[in-house]
């Protein structure tokens, strides 16, 4: 304790740990030189702990802490939203957009419509610090609570007598229907799982590691980052090299399409299946729009939303508000130390506006044709029904016979990239969807630009 300057602030003689035949003080507090003065009092509380230790109570003198408001997006009055949403958009005309201005314009309203719409909805609360509520805790559980006190008041030092018995049944009659409370309610809730997203999160939930936060990385040479915000650099360098060959310039829009073609692929009752089709309480990109403002939006928003997105195919044009990305780095499950860039992998969150333009061009274009193409090559990426799993399988089975007719058999892993050669005319679609982003991809207090390659 002298070593790390650590100070005992234990005050008074009453004793912290009490049985039948022993009343001691074993537990000591501890804190270091630059708080001392800040603890104000300690002591032994006579509340019931229902065990051989006693509660101990101390106060540190570090000021009124700084309120936390949030907002809980599945209370949000989605009626007063749908209203003030029609209010605000009739006064966007829904015209033909003709250039990238008024592309950039629309976009922006739009978004700002949606934002203070869903703020006014869903008002700001301040976080509660008088504690939660117990599911699992009855009105049995507070009587037994109190009745074990009262026992254990006539009870004398040192004496094992009918009454120490007794503070002793009732502590442990307690703790055998709060076993049962805590059991019955986990059975309950576990019994209310029926859609498979709720068992999707409760399993991620338990299977995720609170305790695992980003800190200080190793670099090469042994040394480690000095903060978070370099630590997030070294994280996105890592991720997201530098392109050497990449073009300075800015990227050519004349990837565009005819209107004909581009109202094959969009239309009011699709963009509506599309919006449809994403979990209404996704995680919003930097934006701030998430899945139910779509949802829960009047039939006009849908009108604009279908006029934005055929502006952006005809136009070869993606909005520069669409560009901007959210990039969460999340640990590797099962690695001893997560000092190590590698054991961290990026999830980019998008803009669901952009979202719902990829959903249409990936319907129009996955087509039985494709489908089938892709299949009898040996493709497994980007396809339903198949996995990992399967394309190993094909090697090896093709290894196994190999082997078993007394060949020789050499296995080798290439990546190539052929969709322009498989999709066909379709691929003008593509085209567009790729070549239309110079995406900057932003972490906290860290972004970069990329200039290759597209979201996945």
């Amino acid at each position: 304790m002298v070593e790390h300057e650590l100070h005992c602030f234990n005050r008074g003689q009453k004793p912290s740990f009490v049985t039948s035949n022993r009343r001691e003080r074993l537990d000591i507090s501890v804190v270091s030189t630059d708080i001392l003065s800040e603890v104000k009092f300690w002591k032994v509380l006579d509340t019931e702990s229902m065990s051989d230790h006693r509660y101990v109570q101390f106060g540190l003198d570090l000021g009124r802490p700084d309120p936390i408001f949030y907002r809980n997006r599945r209370k949000t009055n989605w009626g007063d939203y749908a209203l003030e949403v029609t209010s605000k958009l009739a006064e966007v005309p829904v015209v033909r957009i003709s250039s990238y201005a008024e592309l950039e314009e629309r976009v922006t309203a739009i978004s700002a419509i949606l934002r203070n719409a869903y703020e006014t909805a869903c008002p700001l609360k301040k976080v509660r610090t008088n504690g939660r509520t117990v599911p699992s805790w009855t009105t049995e559980l507070s009587q037994l609570r109190l009745e074990a006190p009262k026992a254990y008041r006539r009870t004398t030092a040192g004496c094992v007598d009918d009454n120490w018995r007794i503070y002793c049944e009732k502590r442990n009659s307690f703790k055998r229907v709060l076993r049962k409370a805590k059991r019955s309610s986990w059975r309950e809730y576990c019994g209310s799982v029926e859609e498979l997203f709720e068992a999707a999160r409760l399993y991620h939930v338990l299977k995720s590691d609170t305790t695992i936060t980003l800190g200080p990385l190793e670099h090469s040479n042994e040394s480690y980052t000095s903060g978070i915000g370099e630590s997030l650099e070294m994280l996105l360098e890592k991720h997201f090299p530098d392109d050497p060959n990449q073009a300075l310039e800015s990227p050519s829009h004349q990837y565009s399409l005819p209107d004909d073609e581009v109202d094959s692929v969009i239309s009011l009752e699709k963009v509506k299946r599309a919006v449809k089709s994403f979990g209404s309480y996704k995680s919003a990109d930097w934006d701030g729009v998430f899945p139910a403002m779509l949802h829960y939006g009047p039939s006009s928003l849908l009108h604009q939303l279908t006029c934005v997105i055929r502006a952006c195919l005809c136009l070869g044009y993606t909005p520069k508000d669409w560009l901007v990305m959210k990039i969460v780095f999340i640990p590797k499950p099962g690695k001893d130390s997560y000092e190590r860039v590698s054991f961290w992998r990026p999830i980019s969150l998008t803009s669901f506006w952009l979202k719902t333009m990829e959903r249409l061009i990936d319907w129009h274009i996955r087509t039985p044709v494709l489908i089938g193409g892709l299949k009898s090559a040996g493709q497994y990426a980007y396809m339903s029904g198949v996995s990992t799993e399967a394309a190993l399988h094909q090697v090896v089975a093709r290894m196994e016979r190999t082997l078993k007719s007394g060949e020789f058999g050499i296995s080798t892993t290439l990546e190539y990239r052929s969709v322009d050669v498989l999709l066909g005319k379709n691929g003008d679609f593509v085209l567009i969807f790729v070549f239309g982003y110079i995406l900057q991809w932003s972490g906290r207090g860290s972004s970069m630009v990329l200039w290759s390659g597209y979201p996945q």
